[in-house]
C-alpha cells in the first residue's frame, strides 16, 4: 500500500509538470511567432534597400540618401552592422556595379555607381575587402575620370570629380592596393591626391589629405614620385603672382604630412613673396588673379605656412641682415592693410590667427623675443593682442612660467636698455623710439609696460598671481617707490602708461589679496595709501573691493586679525604726523565698514576681545594730550566715527570706558573746527542716549544743537538732534518744577528768539516734525506759533519746495495730534501712567499732573492718522 502511494503521488507530480511545460510552450509560441515575423519585415526592408543602394543606379541621391540612413537605423535595431545586412546581396550587386563600365553610364549613373562601391568599402563588416581584378578594373576607370585637370560637365562634372577623390581615398585603405603588383596604381592615385590638394571644394581637398595620409603611413613615397608630384605646387610658389588662396591651403595640408620632405628654403621663399605686399603700388599692378581684398587672405594664408615648416624655422623669428622676422614682418603688413581698402573693417587683422600658430609652436623663443622688446609700443601692443586672444592661450601659459624673466628683462634693465636688442630689419616699423627716464618719459618706458603686461595677465588668470612671490615682491616695492609719489603729484605731466600705474598695480594686488583673509590685511592697508593723493584716475573700483572684502568675506577670526593689526598699526605709527593719513584712510575704507556691518548685519557685538578694545581706548580715544594735539582734523573725525560706532552697538562693553568717550567727545565739542565739532556732537548724543548723565549737560546739548541753523552741516545736526530727542524724557524728568518739560521750555524760548529767523525757524520745526510724539502733552505751547508760520513757510510764491513741503508736515501734525486727543478722551486706558520723576520734587509731579487737561511728555497714543504723520507711542524705556 505504501508503494502504490508513493506511486501515486510521483504520477501527480509529473503530471503537474508536463502542464507547466505545455503552458510555457503556449506562451512562448506567439513570442516567436511575432519575432519571426519581424525578421521577415527586415529581411524584406533589406531587400528593398539593398535593391536601392547597390543593384540599382539611377535611384537618384535623395531616395539613396534616404535608404542609407533607413538601413542604418536597421542595423542598429538589429544589432548588427550594415555589412551583415547587405552580405547576401554581395555577389549580385558586385556584378550590376563591375559589369558595365563607367564610361558606359551617364555622369548620374556614375555618380551612384561611386556611391555603391563606396559604401561597399565602408561598410561594417566591409563587404569589398580585397583588391580584386574587377575592382582595380573601376579603379582604373575613376583613376581616368579624374585625371585630367578640366573638368566637363558644369556641375554634374565637379560632382562626379568629388566621388571618385573620396572613392579613390577609401580605396588605398585596402592592404593590398599599395603593394608591388600595384604600384602603377598606386602612383597615379598619389599623383591625384597632390593635385586635388589646392582644389577649391573642401570636400575633395579633405578626401585627397585622408586618402595621402593613408599612403603615406603604409608606405614612404618614392622621392621620384614625389618630386614629381609636387613640381606643379612649387612651380606656382616661384612667382607671388601665381599665388591663390587654394595653392597655399593645399600646401598647408601638404606640410602636415609632408613637413620632413621641405627645408627653411620654403621659408625664405614665402618671406620673400611678403616682402611685395610691402608696396601695395607695384603689387596691384602686377596680380590680376586676386579679388578685391583677396590680397591680404593669400599674405595671412602665407603666413599660415610656417608654423608647418621643420623645427628650423624657429629662425624667421628674429631679424636677419638682408630679411625681416615674421613678427616685424606681419606688423608692417598690418600697417598697409588699411591703406590698400578703405572699406577694411575688420577689427582683426586676417595675419593675427597664423603668426599666433607661428608663435606657440615657439613660445620659450617668442617669449623673450617680445619681453626685449617691451620698451616698443608696437611690439609690446601686438604681445598683448595675442595674449588677450583665445589663440594665444599657450604663448600665455608659457609667459606665465617665465616670471623670473620677466623680472630680468623688465625690472632689473635700465628703460633705454631694450631697444638696443632691437634689429636692424625693424627699425622700419615706423615705431617710436623712447626717450629719457623722469617726467617726460615716453609711453614706451620698459617698467610700464611691464606693470601693464602683468596687469592684463592676471585679469585673464586671477589666480597665478597668488603663487608668484617674486612678482608680488616686485610690485609692492613699486607701489612703496617714491618715485611714484612724485608721479602723483605731477599727474598733468604724465603719459597714459604712467598715469595709469597705480590703478594696474592695485588690480594686481588685489588679485593677491582676495579671498586671503586677514592674512593679507597688511598689503591691503598699502592699498589705501592711494586714497591719500588727489588723482585724475577713478579708484572707485578700489574702495568697493576693500569694502567687499572686509565686510562681507572676512570672517570673524579674519576681523579680529585685523583689528589687532590695526590697533598695533596706530600705536606705533600716531607719533608721526606722517602716517597720519594712511591711519584716516584705512579707518575710513576698511575699520569702520567692517565694524558696521559686523554689527548690524552680522550680530557681532562680541567682535571686539577686551584686550583691543581697551588699546582702542587707550591709544587712540584717551591718549595723551602732547599726542592729541598732534591729531589733524580728518584723524579727529574719524576717530569720533569709531568711538561713536562703539557707544551705539556695544553700550555695555563700553560701560567702564564711559569717561574717556564722553571726555574725548566733549573735548571736541569746544573747538573751533566746524566739522569736527559737528561729529562731536553725534558721538555726545549717542553717549547720552545710551548713558545717564547729568540733565545740565543733557540740555546743554540739545539748546546747543537747537541753535545751530546753519546750512553747512545740517545733515550732521539734524543727525545729532533724531539721535537725543527721543531721549530727552527719560533723562530730563525732573529737571525742573514746571508745568512742561525743561527741554520744551527751551525749545519755545528759542523759537521766540530767533523766530523772526527764517532758517532758524525752519531748523525749530522740521525737528519738531519729525518728533511730534514727544511734544503732544506740550502742543499748546506751539500750536499758535505753527499756524502762524504756515503764511511765513507756504503761501510766498517764491517759497522754495522745502519750504511749502514743511508746511504741510505742520499741518498733518496738528490734525494727528487733535485725533489723539480726541482718542484719549474716549478711550482713557489707552494713556499710560506717569512715570515717577527721577530725582524731582514729587509734589511738583503731582502738581504739573493735576494741572491742564494735557498728557504728560511720556505719555503717548498708539492710533496712526491717516496722513502719515508721526503719532504719538508708548513712553519710550530706561537707558541701555
Amino acid at each position: 500500500e505504501e508503494t502504490g502511494a508513493g506511486t501515486k503521488d510521483g504520477s501527480e507530480g509529473a503530471a503537474e509538470k508536463k502542464d507547466e511545460e505545455m503552458a510555457d510552450a503556449e506562451k512562448k509560441a506567439p513570442a516567436d511567432t511575432a519575432d519571426q515575423a519581424a525578421k521577415d519585415d527586415v529581411r524584406s526592408l533589406v531587400e528593398v534597400f539593398a535593391q536601392e543602394l547597390l543593384l540599382s543606379t539611377h535611384s537618384g541621391l535623395q531616395v539613396r540618401e534616404a535608404s542609407q540612413v533607413s538601413l542604418q537605423k536597421l542595423a542598429a535595431w538589429s544589432g548588427v552592422g550594415v555589412g551583415a545586412l547587405l552580405s547576401p546581396y554581395a555577389a549580385q550587386s558586385f556584378k550590376s556595379l563591375f559589369g558595365r563600365p563607367l564610361s558606359a553610364r551617364s555622369s548620374e549613373s556614375q555618380v551612384e555607381a561611386l556611391m555603391a562601391a563606396r559604401l561597399c568599402l565602408t561598410s561594417e563588416p566591409p563587404l569589398l575587402s580585397k583588391a580584386t581584378p574587377e575592382l582595380l578594373a573601376f579603379l582604373q576607370e575613376a583613376i581616368t575620370i579624374v585625371e585630367p585637370d578640366e573638368t566637363p560637365g558644369g556641375a554634374k562634372g565637379l560632382r562626379l570629380r568629388e566621388e571618385c577623390v573620396i572613392f579613390l581615398s577609401l580605396a588605398v585603405q585596402l592592404d593590398d592596393i599599395c603593394n608591388q603588383a600595384n604600384a602603377e596604381i598606386c602612383a597615379r592615385i598619389v599623383t591625384i591626391f597632390f593635385k586635388h590638394l589646392s582644389n577649391s571644394k573642401d570636400n575633395i581637398v579633405d578626401a585627397a589629405q585622408q586618402g595621402l595620409e593613408t599612403v603615406v603611413k603604409k608606405q614612404a613615397l618614392p622621392r621620384d614620385l614625389l618630386k614629381q608630384s609636387l613640381q606643379p605646387i612649387l612651380y606656382n610658389l616661384q612667382v607671388h603672382t601665381h599665388l591663390s588662396l587654394p595653392l597655399l591651403n593645399g600646401l598647408a595640408r601638404l606640410l602636415q604630412l609632408l613637413s620632413s620632405y621641405f627645408n627653411a628654403t620654403l621659408g625664405e621663399k614665402l618671406v620673400e613673396h611678403l616682402k611685395k605686399w610691402l608696396e601695395p603700388e607695384k603689387l596691384a599692378v602686377g596680380q590680376k588673379a586676386w579679388r578685391p581684398g583677396e590680397d591680404q587672405k593669400v599674405a595671412a594664408a602665407m603666413i599660415e605656412l610656417f608654423h608647418l615648416l621643420p623645427p628650423t624655422a624657429s629662425k624667421f623669428l628674429e631679424s636677419a641682415k638682408d630679411r625681416p622676422g615674421l613678427v616685424a614682418l606681419t606688423i608692417r603688413l598690418e600697417l598697409q592693410f588699411p591703406a590698400r581698402d578703405a572699406n577694411w573693417l575688420s577689427l582683426v587683422s586676417p595675419c593675427r590667427k597664423p603668426l599666433v600658430k607661428y608663435l606657440n609652436k615657439y613660445a620659450d623663443d617668442a617669449v623673450k623675443y617680445f619681453l626685449v622688446r617691451m620698451n616698443n609700443p608696437t611690439y609690446f601692443l601686438k604681445l598683448l593682442e595675442i595674449i588677450r586672444s583665445e589663440d594665444g592661450t599657450p604663448l600665455r601659459k608659457c609667459l606665465e612660467n617665465s616670471a623670473s624673466t620677466i623680472i630680468e628683462l623688465c625690472f632689473k634693465q635700465p628703460g633705454a636698455a631694450a631697444p638696443a636688442a632691437q634689429k636692424p630689419a625693424e627699425k622700419s616699423t615706423g615705431t617710436p623710439a623712447p626717450s629719457s627716464s623722469g617726467l617726460d618719459v615716453s609711453p614706451g618706458d620698459l617698467q610700464f609696460h611691464a606693470v601693464k603686461l602683468l596687469a592684463v595677465m592676471v585679469k585673464l588668470q586671477p589666480a597665478w598671481i597668488k603663487t608668484q612671490p617674486e612678482i608680488i615682491r616686485v610690485l609692492r616695492e613699486r607701489w612703496d617707490s617714491p618715485s611714484r609719489l612724485v608721479r602723483l603729484q605731477n599727474e598733468e605731466k604724465l603719459s597714459t602708461y604712467q598715469l595709469k600705474e597705480s590703478r594696474w598695480i592695485a588690480k594686481c594686488l588685489m588679485s593677491y589679496i582676495a579671498g586671503e583673509g586677514g592674512d593679507k590685511f597688511s598689503t591691503l592697508l598699502d592699498l589705501m595709501s592711494i586714497f591719500q593723493h588727489h588723482s585724475r584716475v577713478d579708484f572707485t573700483f578700489l574702495k568697493r573691493f576693500i569694502i567687499l572684502e572686509v565686510t562681507e568675506k572676512y570672517s570673524a577670526a579674519d576681523k579680529q586679525k585685523a583689528l589687532e593689526q590695526f590697533a598695533e598699526l596706530f600705536k606705533s605709527s600716531v607719533g608721526d604726523r606722517a602716517n597720519h593719513q594712511k591711519l584716516v584712510t584705512a579707518m575710513e575704507y576698511a575699520i569702520h565698514p567692517m565694524l558696521a556691518h559686523s554689527f548690524t548685519k552680522q550680530k557681532l557685538q562680541d567682535l571686539i576681545p577686551k584686550p583691543v578694545l581697551a588699546a582702542v581706548v587707550q591709544d587712540m580715544l584717551d591718549p595723551k594730550p602732547e599726542v592729541l594735539e598732534t591729531y589733524n582734523e580728518e584723524m579727529r573725525i574719524q576717530l569720533l566715527k569709531l568711538s561713536t560706532l562703539l557707544i551705539k552697538h556695544i553700550p555695555s562693553a563700553m560701560v567702564e570706558y564711559r569717561k574717556e568717550a564722553i571726555k574725548f567727545g566733549w573735548n571736541h565739542l569746544k573747538r573751533d573746527d566746524k566739522e569736527s565739532k559737528l561729529w562731536a556732537f553725534v558721538n555726545v548724543c549717542h553717549f547720552l542716549s545710551a548713558f545717564q548723565a547729568p540733565e545740565k549737560i543733557v540740555l546743554q546739548v540739545y539748546v546747543a544743537l537747537l541753535r545751530c541753523h546753519q546750512a553747512e552741516g545740517r545733515a550732521l545736526v539734524r543727525e545729532a538732534l533724531d539721535i537725543l530727542t527721543p531721549a530727552l524724557p527719560a533723562r530730563l524728568q525732573g529737571a525742573a518744577p514746571s508745568k512742561y518739560p525743561i527741554w520744551v521750555q527751551y525749545t519755545k524760548k528759542i523759537l521766540v528768539e530767533e523766530g523772526h529767523s527764517n532758517p532758524h525757524l525752519i531748523h525749530i520745526w522740521n525737528t519738531l516734525v519729525r518728533h511730534a510724539k514727544h511734544f503732544f502733552s506740550s502742543r499748546a505751547q506751539f500750536v499758535p506759533h505753527m499756524v502762524y508760520s504756515l503764511s511765513r513757510l507756504g503761501l510766498p510764491q517764491n517759497s522754495p519746495l522745502e519750504n511749502r513741503k514743511l508746511s504741510i508736515d505742520l499741518v498733518a501734525a496738528i490734525l494727528a495730534w487733535e485725533r489723539t486727543r480726541i482718542h484719549l478722551l474716549n478711550h482713557p486706558e489707552a494713556a499710560e501712567p506717569k512715570a515717577k520723576p527721577k530725582g524731582g520734587d514729587e509734589k511738583a509731579g503731582e502738581k504739573r499732573k493735576a494741572a491742564g487737561d494735557e498728557e504728560p511728555p511720556a505719555k503717548k497714543a498708539a492710533v496712526e492718522s491717516a496722513s502719515g504723520a508721526p503719532q504719538p507711542q508708548p513712553k519710550e524705556g530706561a537707558q541701555p
